[in-house]
């Protein structure tokens, strides 16, 4: 076959791509003039492609004018078009960016060619069909075009994911897109669609489609009807859409759509088409409930009326309704012709909205060009085992990541060169060394470095220094006083230093000798900075440094790792290009539930080997726990034992948690492993970013960071050069080989202050043997303070050597001190100035005078107490949260308790406005000293004056502001973790009652899940003594001795017990209450007092109820009995002090109110120590049984917790209360436009919540108020100029 046959097979098999994709579409299968037949595309290829003007004819600029114009008006028409409709200009198939599209792109190979043409006997169609028979495994591509097509399908998504994002927009969302000029509207009037509260939304989100999508602008004919048992319509035929039209359909929505009955759908239906079967495009069906008909009735009719109509097509609306047969219905009867549209909207599900056929068919699309994406990537991948087109996609690659220099996405905490994980390592140093033939550099270990280059290995210890010239001091027995006298020749000469073994040595100092010695300590402090700056690059700041030839490194592939994994990836691949490239042997270990190694022994270092094992890598995800032991047992006992006795091994473990055993359990086993294998160490190497427990990935074993760097120091330490490594996304936070160095720094600063030391020792000595030292106490004190000053600055006190004092140095310290004590306290007497104070344009108020009289001070100390009385406005509330209930912490830190309240700024008699009526006028006049001189605010209906500058009112709301922020902390930390579905445990010591009768059979597993979660985060987190009870129809008890402390070891067993639990029985909740109350009582015991040594008396004690609704007894009854139960008291002393205040209750009758208030906190703290609260926590939407557990609750004195559809809610609370406080700084108006949404939102049956939103909103309307003062005063400021 010749070249010219080969080219035209080529065109031929595009051509009959090209075919099907038309023949899919829908289009003519005409074939079209093939590019390269045309002989003015290729002058028009050129031309657009050309950036000369002057080269552009008419015929060109014609043409672009033309596809400009069809651009605009496909835009403009996209608004109003289907999805379907869209589709034919947007989609895959229309951008020819679909596979067979992709396949037509390539060339055949040359190979193959010559294959068939090898075979000349046959002709050009027997070549054909043999060809479409064996068709290549792969084509040829231009990486141009890929690039191309693959960025067309980038935008393609991109594209249909913004169409998404505008029909999930205001009504959009509820009712789909409404398309057409002449609409009929059918609404559900039904009872179970207008009843339970449900017709305020329905009407609400109604007018809101009037007033977006069915205006009057918009539309030609509108018809609209109700139907429930019988049918209202508004008009009697379809009326012309004006103002007036659209206003009575307003007034029909708000007035007359009542409930009427039934849900007689095939009646309206029927009604709808009879008057609109000419008139109508479209007729819209918003349905709430389950018709009337059977659903094989609505369809049949359906399909015979619609066989010989081509309109009025249906647009179905499946609005806010649980039962999924409305929405299976409305959905097959929108399959009856291609151009009816179902739309499903449900508020307590956003993702039902998916299942909507406009927003289906987008994501459909988007899932065909993801696969098509798959295969551009597969052909991509081995598109780049080409050196040309690799580099070509490494020089691609860092245009983007300097384009992504100025992304948001760059600050986030990930590599930088994320998308070059994917490709080759770069391993040319690798080749370079094969090549020369010489070994690479080897490093050390800090500790091994610094016997080379350290302090002592350069003999700069300051005691080696000054060894040649210090000499021991002269001690000699005088018989004429009959005891031994010391030397006195150094004090002119000589410096005392307390040598190391604890003697005193006269050192003859040498300035000239010290200084070199200085000099050379700050080269050496220089040289050790540089090699901690060494150890922090590159892979060595996340790993350590690798010092041993052969290495393993053992990396931690636990499910909690997930989240982790571009990190780990990125890391490891590091590693492997710079560091185990240098060494001899290597291996790979994964180890997560299981482990895994790579290879079964060592193998020798080279480009193939450190490929494929970073291949290997890449081919496995997070699963499982950290069973660290067996990823160790599987090094020592799997490997060879030549590596492992004659060649010097490292292994390197690079994990994020602690291990599954214990870090005890790890040692001694490396201990052991260690006295048989001398020459292997274990190093450690954690990586951690936050302390924080997710809803998705539990821990096998929990413990906070600190516990986890304790375990694993241990673990590194067990061998005898064994290091440990920690660090962070941002930087090194432990590692032995930077503390070493730090430590040797010190050492050196702290050998260069005592030299200074001693050369300030020597010219002290010489100016006091010039000076006279018997001057003034002046004098004394200020040269004195000035040497002090200059021989102690910077000098750390522990690491100083200062000469032996004598009597004189003595004395005039002590003459320095008391100076200085005196300076101090005449400094101290005078009173120190406010924090706030009033500005110097205030001259209305007159400083006090000490000179005046009594009368005058008096007066003015009244007008000075405002700035005193605005020093406490001061909000201190801990950044920490504490474990209290919402109604005891706001106790200390609500807005009244702050002293934050409003009343305060208006309560006091000077802020009183007077009027009074004039006879003469017959009006109300103001007092003359009111006018004019103060703002005027009304506050609760009243007039008063308002004292206060606008700095004053703006230093106001900034507190309250903090205040407001921290609230929104507490409400946000509390709708975290497991207090999101138990609440907040408070108690020291509690008993947990898990419902696991029959009905709880759907929420059994979600209750597991979050109990293991509410064991780690807050039980065994605050050592919490506990013990739980699960209860159907028998009880079943987790320690029948009572409750213990959240130990690691009784975490464990309790979830383990909570795993076996299984839904099944009745609902015995009196006995399991009366069986909490036992275990309660049974810590009084002695045998439990000794074995915790803690006193159960003086901890508070509380019990936990999770059930999803009323017992099997009646709920009045098995109140009775509690309260029964409750008020019955065995103990003695709390039958005395019970008596006592019956007592003294009777003769409180006539006391003051603040007195029985007393005295009935104090009935109610015996209440409290006699038996523990009852809180309860609810998985039922049964308003009878919600309403049980809150008297519960209530009766005890404990508190309600409801999980069930307080998830969406909270959240949504949640993302007000943010946009607000975000935006209240930037501008003056938020405040206002936030505070419908916040102040309006429901409030939330979780009492700790509860109680949060409602300081909340106390809050915000502080503000509020705070904002009206203040236009209040600018206005009267205003009217003054």
């Amino acid at each position: 076959m010749s070249e010219a046959q080969a080219e035209g097979l080529t065109l031929f098999l595009r051509d009959q791509a090209t075919l099907k994709n038309r023949a899919e579409l829908g289009t003519s299968p005409r074939r079209e003039k093939p590019k390269w037949d045309s002989k003015f595309n290729t002058n028009l290829h050129a031309f657009a492609s050309s950036d000369d003007q002057f080269l552009r004819t008419k015929l060109h600029h014609y043409y672009e004018l033309n596809e400009v114009k069809s651009q605009n008006i496909r835009a403009e028409e996209s608004v109003k078009q289907s999805t379907n409709e869209w589709l034919e200009n947007y989609g895959l198939k229309a951008k020819r960016l679909t596979l067979d599209d992709f396949i037509a792109m390539g060339k055949i190979p040359d190979g193959v060619m010559e294959e068939f043409s090898a075979n000349s006997d046959l002709t050009l169609n027997q070549i054909v069909d043999e060809f479409k028979k064996n068709f290549p495994s792969h084509l040829e591509y231009n990486s141009k075009q890929v690039n191309q097509f693959e960025c067309g399908l980038h935008e393609s998504i991109f594209t249909y994911t913004n169409r998404i994002r505008w029909l999930m927009e205001d009504t959009k969302k509820i009712f789909g897109l409404i398309r057409g000029e002449n609409i009929g509207l059918l609404l559900d009037s039904s009872d179970a669609n207008l009843g339970f509260n449900r017709d305020k939304q329905f009407k609400e989100h109604l007018i809101e489609l009037v007033n977006e999508q069915i205006t009057a602008d918009r539309l030609k004919t509108l018809y609209v009807a109700s139907y429930g048992t019988n049918i209202n319509s508004l008009w009697p035929y379809p009326m012309c859409a004006n103002t007036r039209a659209i206003n009575e359909l307003k007034y029909f929505i708000r007035e007359q759509l009542i409930p009427m009955g039934g849900s007689n759908l095939l009646s309206g239906i029927k009604h709808m088409i009879m008057f609109g079967r000419k008139q109508l495009d479209v007729i819209i069906i918003v349905c709430g409930s389950y018709p009337d008909q059977p659903a094989i009735f609505i369809q049949q009719y359906l399909e015979q009326i619609f066989a010989g109509l081509t309109s009025p097509r249906l647009h179905l609306v499946a609005y806010d309704c649980r039962n999924p047969e409305v929405n299976q219905l409305l959905a097959q009867l929108a399959t009856i012709k291609s151009d009816f549209i179902y739309h499903c909207y449900l508020t307590e599900n956003e993702s039902a909205v998916y299942t909507s056929d406009e927003i289906a068919r987008l994501l459909k699309e988007i899932n065909d060009a993801q696969k098509v994406l798959e295969v551009v990537g597969h052909l991509r991948q081995e598109m780049e085992s080409s050196s040309t087109i690799a580099q070509q996609a490494t020089d691609e690659v860092n245009m983007v990541s300097n384009a992504m220099c100025t992304s948001p996405v760059y600050y986030l905490p990930q590599p930088t060169d994320t998308s070059l994980l994917h490709g080759k390592l770069q391993l040319d140093h690798l080749h370079r060394q094969c090549c020369r033939q010489w070994k690479p550099f080897q490093p050390t270990s800090s500790q091994v470095w610094l016997h080379k280059h350290g302090l002592k290995a350069r003999k700069l210890n300051l005691f080696q220094m000054l060894a040649p010239n210090a000499y021991s001091q002269v001690v000699g027995y005088i018989p004429s006083i009959q005891r031994s006298v010391s030397a006195q020749i150094h004090e002119k000469c000589m410096v005392q230093v307390r040598w190391l073994d604890g003697s005193i040595k006269n050192v003859h100092v040498d300035p000239n000798e010290l200084y070199k010695y200085q000099t050379q300590i700050t080269n050496l402090v220089g040289l050790l900075e540089k090699r901690i700056h060494w150890l922090t690059q590159k892979s060595r700041g996340y790993f350590g440094t690798l010092i041993e030839p052969n290495v393993i490194i053992l990396t931690d592939l636990s499910e909690y790792n997930t989240i982790y994994m571009v990190h780990i990836h990125y890391c490891l691949r590091h590693l492997l290009e710079e560091q185990i490239s240098t060494k001899s042997k290597f291996n790979l270990i994964i180890f997560g539930s299981n482990s895994m190694a790579y290879q079964s022994n060592l193998i020798d270092v080279n480009v193939n080997t450190l490929q494929a094992s970073w291949d290997w890598f890449k081919t496995h995800n997070c699963n499982g726990s950290r069973n660290l032991l067996s990823a160790l047992r599987l090094v020592f006992e799997s490997q060879s034992e030549k590596d492992l006795f004659e060649s010097h091994l490292g292994i390197y473990i690079f994990t994020s948690g602690i291990p599954d055993q214990d870090s005890e359990v790890i040692s001694s086993y490396l201990e052991a492993k260690r006295c048989t294998f001398l020459n292997t160490d274990v190093h450690v190497a954690l990586y951690h970013v936050d302390n924080i427990i997710t809803d998705k990935h539990f821990p096998c074993r929990y413990a906070n960071i600190t516990e986890t760097a304790n375990s694993l120091r241990e673990i590194a330490h067990s061998t005898p050069n064994g290091r440990f490594h920690w660090f962070r996304e941002n930087g090194i936070i432990e590692s032995d080989d930077v503390r070493v160095l730090l430590d040797e720094i010190d050492e050196a600063v702290s050998y260069s202050k005592q030299a200074q030391l001693l050369v300030a020792s020597i010219t002290d000595k010489r100016v006091g043997s010039e000076a006279d030292w018997n001057k003034s106490d002046k004098s004394i004190v200020s040269k004195s303070v000035s040497t002090a000053n200059q021989l102690l600055g910077g000098l750390d006190p522990s690491n100083q050597i200062e000469p032996r004092l004598n009597l004189l140095t003595l004395a005039r310290k002590e003459a320095i001190d008391a100076k200085m004590k005196s300076i101090t306290t005449d400094n101290d007497s005078h009173p120190k100035a406010l924090t706030w104070y009033q500005e110097a344009n205030n001259t209305d108020r007159i400083r006090p005078n000490p000179m005046k009289s009594k009368v005058s001070g008096r007066k003015k100390s009244n007008i000075l107490a405002k700035p005193i009385q605005i020093k406490r406005f001061n909000c201190q509330i801990p950044t920490d949260e504490e474990r209290l209930t919402s109604r005891e912490w706001l106790r200390k830190y609500s807005i009244r308790s702050l002293g934050l309240n409003l009343t305060r700024l208006t309560s006091g008699m000077d802020c009183k406005h007077e009027m009074s009526f004039v006879n003469s006028t017959r009006t109300m006049v103001h007092a003359r000293y009111c006018s004019g001189l103060f703002p005027l605010v009304n506050v609760a209906g009243t007039l008063r004056h308002l004292q206060y500058t606008l700095d004053e009112l703006e230093a106001f709301e900034q507190e309250v502001a903090k205040a407001l922020k921290r609230y929104i902390k507490r409400y946000e930390w509390l709708t975290t973790g497991s207090r999101k579905y138990f609440g907040l445990i408070c108690e020291e010591c509690i008993v947990i009652l898990i419902d696991t009768s029959g009905s709880m059979d759907a929420h059994l597993n979600e209750i597991k899940t979050y109990l293991k979660l509410l064991i780690w985060e807050q039980l065994h987190k605050n050592k919490v003594f506990f013990n739980m009870v699960s209860f159907s129809s028998t009880l079943l008890e987790w320690q029948a001795s009572g409750v213990v402390m959240a130990d690691e070891v009784y975490c464990h067993d309790a979830i383990a017990w909570i795993d076996q639990l299984k839904a099944t029985g009745g609902t015995c909740t009196g006995e399991a209450i009366l069986c909490g109350l036992n275990h309660l009582q049974i810590m009084n015991s002695s045998n439990i007092k000794e074995m915790y040594d803690v006193n159960f008396n003086e901890m508070s004690k509380g019990i936990y109820l999770i059930t999803d609704g009323k017992p099997d007894v009646s709920c009045s009854s098995l109140i009775k009995n509690i309260d029964e139960v409750w008020n019955f008291n065995p103990d003695s002393n709390v039958d005395l002090q019970n008596k006592k205040i019956q007592k003294n209750s009777k003769t409180l009758n006539n006391t003051s109110r603040r007195d029985k208030i007393k005295h009935t906190k104090a009935s109610k703290l015996v209440q409290l120590y006699k038996c523990p609260p009852i809180h309860t926590i609810s998985y039922t939407n049964d308003q009878t049984a919600i309403l049980f557990l809150k008297k519960l609750s209530n009766l005890t004195n404990g508190r309600f917790h409801t999980f069930l559809d307080m998830t969406s809610t909270t959240n949504l609370f949640l993302d007000y209360l943010l946009q607000s406080f975000s935006k209240m700084n930037t501008s003056e108006n938020d405040i206002s436009k936030n505070q419908k949404d916040i102040l309006s939102f429901p409030n939330i049956q979780s009492d700790d919540i509860r109680l949060i939103q409602k300081e909340i909103r106390t809050a915000y309307r502080t503000l509020i108020c705070l904002k009206y003062f203040q236009d209040v005063y600018k206005e009267t400021k205003l009217l003054r100029k």
